[in-house]
């Protein structure tokens, strides 16, 4: 939607997650936006990241994953043999090409040519899907088992079962009767959006800062802006409790400042502050839990008063600004009480 050039280029970009290896320590921030800590990916993790394609991306999901619902030889000759059929790349036809791989992998001498063709083309038959998938598995970032596929089936039939959920995250306004226009309304899923901090600056330049956005949808007919944040979570009882513990407030608030940024540039002769702001968050309850009970997968819908808003820019504002001592002095192993103290810190 809005990913300004200049902005892009002239600094990586402070995003609310490098905001939490900061306060875990100035090194791990260095390091990491450095790409000098290349951590694994959690199954957690995973898992939401597949959900948000699928919810949120759609086509894009199909480009990137795809669902093993076929057979896959379990004997390593016909593995070997599916294997040897993706890979071959001699322009002569299917069935000649069989078995000639057929003949390299099993015992044919005391058989016909018709016979071996005929063996040959019935593990093709079997294993088609296997072998085109096989030719493509390069194109995708992954798999899909059977488990996660009916996860992110029971994830959809829960958001769109949930009037809420359904009404925010999946309807869109283009796909109504009313017909409206770009001019009026606008909606993006999973939007980077690159945009200066208004005071905070490095060295004499604004701070860049970048926020990635599942969902923002902005009505101009009502006036009417609308944030929303897609999470996961093994079990939606404590939620409340991690929407505190995980800082959630201050990503939407960092959201909120981005989307600011993004108002003013695109429609400078309107007023964002003259607009009705909602936040949401759609949580989505995976299965099982911790304890392995066997939970429902279940959507709820969080409405994010402005009270845990105005206290996440306070706590955004403190780290950003801490933040500026560290680039400035480009001073990263130790903190800022260590360096410029006698080596003690404070407890």
């Amino acid at each position: 939607m809005y990913q300004p050039e200049e902005l892009k280029n002239r600094y990586k970009g402070i995003s609310n997650s490098s905001l939490g290896w900061f306060r875990l320590s100035p090194k791990y921030f260095r390091d990491k936006i450095d790409r000098k800590i290349e951590e694994p990916e959690q199954e957690y993790f995973e898992l939401g990241t597949k959900l948000h394609y699928y919810l949120l991306e759609p086509q894009k999901f199909e480009q990137l994953y795809i669902y093993l619902d076929f057979p896959v030889p379990a004997n390593p000759k016909q593995k070997q043999f599916c294997e040897s059929m993706a890979k071959d790349k001699q322009k002569i036809s299917e069935s000649e090409k069989a078995k000639e791989i057929y003949k390299s992998i099993y015992a044919t001498d005391k058989k016909s040519d018709s016979k071996v063709t005929a063996e040959a083309m019935k593990l093709v038959t079997n294993y088609r899907l296997y072998i085109n998938y096989l030719q493509k598995v390069d194109l995708y970032k992954d798999t899909i088992n059977f488990t996660t596929r009916k996860f992110l089936d029971d994830a959809r039939t829960s958001v769109l079962s949930h009037k809420k959920a359904r009404e925010i995250l999946l309807n869109s306004a283009y796909s109504t009767t009313n017909k409206v226009t770009e001019e009026e309304y606008v909606e993006a899923n999973e939007v980077t959006i690159y945009w200066e901090h208004p005071s905070i600056k490095i060295n004499g330049e604004l701070m860049v800062c970048k926020s990635r956005i599942d969902r923002v949808i902005i009505d101009h007919l009502t006036k009417t802006v609308r944030l929303v944040d897609l999470k996961t979570s093994y079990n939606l009882i404590d939620f409340p409790t991690k929407f505190e513990k995980f800082k959630y407030h201050e990503q939407l608030a960092f959201y909120w400042m981005a989307i600011g940024y993004m108002f003013s540039k695109l429609w400078p002769d309107k007023k964002l502050s003259e607009y009705t702001k909602e936040s949401y968050i759609v949580a989505i309850q995976t299965n099982p839990d911790k304890s392995n009970t066997l939970l429902p997968v279940e959507c709820k819908v969080y409405k994010v008063e402005d009270h845990w808003l105005e206290t996440g820019y306070l706590g955004i504002e403190k780290t950003l600004l801490d933040m500026v001592w560290y680039f400035e002095n480009d001073a990263w192993s130790y903190s800022k009480e260590y360096l410029e103290g006698d080596g003690s810190e404070i407890i």
